[in-house]
């Protein structure tokens, strides 16, 4: 059968009716199909690894790793002597905390520590189960969260340094839709910020409460990066009061129901609008919120159980030393 076959193939073959090649071999052997240069691929390669790792803030990378109801944050806590936040989280079982000099700060440094802390006990479960090796090998190493934090970090420590990182290297892929709101929450939550000038770095906090397995060192977190050639001088404020003309004289008289109009309201008519602020003691709801301010280089203070009584109580101390008036 295989001669009959061989043979209707050599009359076919000489009847000029050879079997047609393949379009996709015609093309290679004419020069039709090409491979793309090695620089083509390797811009396709950094496309691709640009979309799957992005720099991203610790507590964003925390959001997108483990699931909402899996860790719990503590009030934060702040120090009025140091002006230093600290936050505590609960996760598996272990505590961790977080201190810097802003709320977004303290938060970014507790969540990474929960991510470092994930790092290790992936490493000890890769190291202590059987997982599949080779080309289609699996880890539980979050490789993925820990590249977007070292990325964010490096350019932060950039920016800190006073180069001009481009905005195209920050673009950060927005987390999954149901933990969108609540890292939407956090941020907006923490927005409050260091004072002008305050260099936005802070050694981190012990990875959990015992302090770090084996003496391991403590890393360096630099906070949220403020791009555009580094971070802007403060800007100097004039001094405003009494001795702000330099002859010890107020610059307006006082109004005549001074002793009965709000304290705030007359320290702001005679001296110009005040920064007033603020800073916790206690957790709550056994807190007490301290006002101060800055008045010609004297700090005056105020503290009650809200910021609107400590506020008048600030100014009430305010009025009553440098104008002898003891306010409502």
């Amino acid at each position: 059968m295989e001669t009959d076959a061989a043979a209707a193939a050599g009359a076919g073959a000489e009847n000029g009716a050879a079997k047609p090649k393949p379009n996709w071999l015609s093309k290679i052997q004419e020069g039709g199909i090409k491979k793309p240069p090695k620089d083509v691929l390797k811009r396709r390669r950094n496309f691709r690894l640009g979309r799957m790792v992005a720099p991203k803030q610790p507590m964003v990378a925390l959001q997108e790793l483990i699931r909402q109801e899996d860790i719990t944050f503590e009030s934060y806590i702040s120090d009025p002597m140091s002006r230093l936040w600290k936050i505590g989280a609960m996760y598996d079982g272990q505590k961790f905390e977080g201190v810097g000099p802003t709320k977004n700060i303290a938060r970014n440094i507790c969540c990474e520590n929960v991510l470092q802390y994930i790092a290790f006990k992936a490493c000890e479960k890769d190291s202590s189960s059987e997982m599949p090796k080779g080309s289609q090998g699996e880890e539980h190493k979050p490789w993925t969260a820990l590249a977007s934090v070292a990325l964010f970090k490096m350019f932060n420590d950039w920016a800190a340094q006073g180069a001009l990182v481009p905005p195209e290297l920050m673009k950060t892929v927005a987390p999954p839709a149901n933990n969108a709101a609540a890292a939407a929450g956090a941020m907006e939550a923490d927005a409050g910020g260091a004072a002008p000038g305050q260099p936005q770095m802070m050694p981190m906090a012990p990875w959990a409460a015992g302090g770090r397995p084996g003496g391991a060192p403590q890393m360096s977190w630099t906070g949220v990066p403020q791009f555009g050639g580094g971070q802007k001088p403060a800007k100097q404020k004039k001094p405003r009061g009494p001795a702000a003309n330099g002859d010890g004289a107020a610059e307006k008289p006082l109004p005549a129901d001074a002793a009965t109009k709000h304290p705030v309201a007359v320290l702001n008519e005679m001296l110009g609008a005040q920064t007033f602020d603020f800073t916790q003691d206690g957790a709550p709801p056994n807190h007490v919120y301290i006002c101060t301010v800055n008045v010609n280089g004297t700090v005056y203070t105020g503290s009650a159980k809200s910021k609107k009584e400590a506020k008048k109580m600030c100014a009430k101390d305010a009025m009553l030393k440098i104008y002898n008036i003891a306010c409502a």
